[in-house]
């Protein structure tokens, strides 16, 4: 009898984990590697067949590599197995339906360590058994579901008032409402959604009339979605009374709508009306940079499926550097610069999951001490996709416990390269990289490139000042304490009278030119700066005053008093 008859008739006589193990082992092919995946389903011994799997991947080495395919389809199964483990009362029928290999890669590339995967599954399981004939079409909209409520929602704002709505519907009502809008035709075609797009707009902690009460009552297009922000009456009485809190009866879009609000019901309007209308969108705040700390808050709506407009009501005038938001699927903080690189449609095609996939079986090798495979893993899955932020770490890790700083930093160089669209991360890039250059005594060029960096940031005054900073300390601890005292100087005398900012810049100013006898020049300099206004005057006297006192000079640290 020919060999495969006889394999595939062997996978049925295999019950625990160690039997299993040979049978890994002698697959030669994806249609044996197939099997014996469906028999591990219809085994249901989840915790057996994990262990082998492990225990085959253990034994894998550099030579081994021509077998990738096979070890990362084992190595998926391993992972999905365990989450399967975690599930109460699972029916074959679910488990068969989730194992699919689309469905069961979509649950493991999205599931974050925040969310509960116990309630995940359960949730999954409730909307399959619901709706069984077409959660197919709609799995992207279960698993975003199942993702966000899997854990309590926490409010958009802490001012609502003390009567905001109750909501007691069951999940699958909430999932049914978003499937008719999509299948009817949303503001956004359902198949340009993606299930992290999709995870901001199920996020809707209000009754679903609120929702019907929004697709009834906002109309108009996802691109056009701004207006929705300034159709709210601004409520000057209630700001200048400092009424920060709702106190106009129940916290109700139709409320908000009737009688105004201040920048919080705006957005909040903006993005609850957004998202009942199946449109991805998130709520911002932040602090403007003006005289005195200002919070405000605005609006973040997806326009086309592609791109998000993150400037609903974010007054250029008010300087709000960074937006902050709560990530609907794991209650943590999100910037708006964050969900704009997490939009990227990269991040959800199949080239980019297969890079994660490369990623995740080349950190069992590094726990393994087989750093050579888990090198080989991280460049292939780079050439996957290289916005792979997780195989730069790893490459970047092994580099660093090889002490390789030439490879250390071509790494950093190509990622910085990658992500030059991004200023937060090529900011945060870039300073680690300055240190290293530094460290490996590569001075020059790290003075280079972090004059680069200042170039880079200069219209995002939350990172331009600290690349300025960092600039200015790098120069200083490098021996160049004139040019650092002059560059710092430069930048100082370039800010509006922003007295959030400027109190930092000028401490840190005094500090380093007092640490480096630099006392009579800083007297020069701010002797300057108290010609500007009162908000300047008020920071700058005290520092000028200590200046004085510090070479002696009591006559003039007097008369600033």
């Amino acid at each position: 009898m020919p060999r495969f008859i006889l394999f595939i008739l062997s996978l049925s006589f295999f019950a625990s984990g160690e039997e299993l193990l040979p049978q890994i082992e002698q697959a030669k092919n994806m249609i044996e590697v197939n099997k014996i995946v469906d028999t591990i389903f219809e085994s249901s011994d989840y915790k057996e067949s994990s262990k082998a799997i492990e225990i085959y991947l253990d034994k894998q080495n550099i030579s081994s590599m021509r077998s990738v395919s096979k070890m990362l389809i084992f190595s998926d199964l391993a992972k999905f197995l365990k989450v399967l483990s975690l599930g109460d009362d699972l029916s074959p029928e679910f488990v068969k339906w989730l194992s699919n290999y689309k469905r069961r890669s979509d649950l493991l590339y999205n599931i974050t360590r925040s969310d509960d995967l116990s309630e995940v599954l359960n949730i999954l399981q409730k909307i399959h058994k619901h709706d069984p004939s077409e959660v197919d079409k709609y799995w992207n909209l279960a698993l975003a579901t199942s993702l966000v409520w899997d854990t309590e929602r926490k409010n958009m704002h802490h001012q609502m008032g003390s009567k905001t709505m109750s909501y007691s519907w069951e999940i699958t009502a909430l999932y049914d409402y978003f499937k008719k809008i999509y299948k009817r035709g949303a503001k956004l075609s359902y198949s340009k959604l993606s299930v992290q797009e999709l995870v901001f707009v199920v996020a809707v902690d209000v009754p679903l009339e609120e929702l019907h009460w929004a697709l009834k009552n906002c109309s108009g297009s996802a691109r056009a979605w701004a207006k929705r922000y300034f159709e709210i009456k601004y409520n000057t009485t209630r700001l200048n009374a400092e009424r920060y809190q709702w106190d106009q009866g129940m916290y109700s879009l139709a409320n908000i709508k009737e009688l105004g609000g201040i920048c919080v019901d705006q957005a909040y309007f903006t993005v609850m009306s957004a998202r009942a209308n199946g449109i991805p969108a998130m709520y911002f705040s932040g602090m403007g940079r003006g005289a005195t700390d200002v919070g405000h808050a605005w609006a973040g709506v997806m326009k086309d499926g592609r791109e998000w407009d993150l400037e609903i009501g974010r007054y250029s005038q008010g300087n709000y550097g960074t937006g902050k938001a709560r990530d609907p699927q794991t209650n943590m903080r999100l910037t708006d610069h964050e969900l704009d690189f997490k939009s990227n449609a990269i991040f959800a095609s199949e080239q980019h999951i297969n890079s994660l996939r490369m990623t995740s079986l080349a950190r069992h090798f590094s726990k393994m001490k087989k750093d050579d495979c888990a090198e080989y893993l991280y460049k292939k899955a780079l050439t996957s996709s290289k916005m792979n932020i997780k195989a730069y770490a790893g490459l970047k890790q092994i580099y660093a416990k090889l002490d390789d700083p030439k490879k250390f930093i071509q790494v950093m160089k190509a990622e910085m390269t990658v992500f030059k669209k991004y200023p937060d991360f090529v900011y945060e890039l870039g300073t680690e990289l300055v240190a290293v250059l530094n460290k490996n005594g590569q001075t020059s060029e790290a003075k280079t490139l972090q004059k680069a960096l200042v170039k880079k940031v200069e219209d995002r005054y939350d990172l331009a000042e600290s690349a300025t900073q960092n600039m200015v300390k790098s120069l200083y601890e490098n021996g160049k304490a004139s040019e650092g005292r002059r560059a710092f100087e430069r930048y100082i005398d370039d800010q509006p009278d922003f007295y959030n900012t400027l109190d930092k810049d000028i401490l840190l100013y005094y500090e380093l030119t007092k640490a480096n006898d630099q006392s009579k020049y800083a007297t020069r300099f701010l002797k300057k700066m108290m010609k500007g206004g009162r908000e300047r005057q008020a920071v700058v006297k005290e520092y000028l005053y200590k200046a004085y006192m510090d070479i002696g000079d009591e006559r003039n640290a007097k008369k600033i008093l």
